[in-house]
């Protein structure tokens, strides 16, 4: 119990110390395996937990805990059409299950991001390869990144 209580107070210090940035929320429409639904991402970290070349495993700050698992990421992996196109900030721009969601999006804010269900999964399954147990993100050249993130809800 006590090291619940150390652990929870220093997850609450690490929060406030990395960002100090107001919260960057933002709403995206992805694929539940049933309809489009219109889920918000938590504002994600600023500083990556871990990078290796253009995967990084940073996400929402909620990320780290209970709600997001990687058993719902893999449902919403399962769910990605290899031959559709998804686009950043269309009404398709990904999938999700639960609090997972699996999706394209603009880094750089230049917008215009578009890839194939198979780049999406290919994409997923690098970042799991990488080492990135929940959520994460693949960076392009060209501001856009395929990304594993927790999303309010599915």
């Amino acid at each position: 119990m006590h090291s619940h209580i150390i652990k929870a107070t220093f997850l609450v210090a690490l929060g406030t110390a990395v960002s100090s940035a107001p919260n960057t929320a933002s709403q995206v429409t992805l694929w539940n395996g049933t309809d489009n639904v219109s889920v918000t991402i938590g504002r994600s970290l600023e500083e990556p937990i871990f990078k290796r070349d253009s995967f990084n495993c940073k996400g929402s700050g909620l990320c780290s805990g209970p709600l997001i698992t990687a058993s719902q990421c893999q449902t919403a992996f399962n769910l990605i059409v290899p031959g559709n196109t998804y686009n950043a900030g269309g009404s398709a721009s990904g999938t999700c299950s639960g609090h997972c969601g699996v999706f394209v999006q603009s880094y750089d804010g230049t917008g215009g991001c578009q890839v194939s269900g198979s780049q999406l999964q290919s994409s997923f399954n690098a970042i799991r390869a990488n080492g990135c147990k929940k959520c994460g993100s693949d960076e392009f050249t060209n501001g856009c990144e395929v990304t594993i993130n927790y999303v309010g809800s599915c």
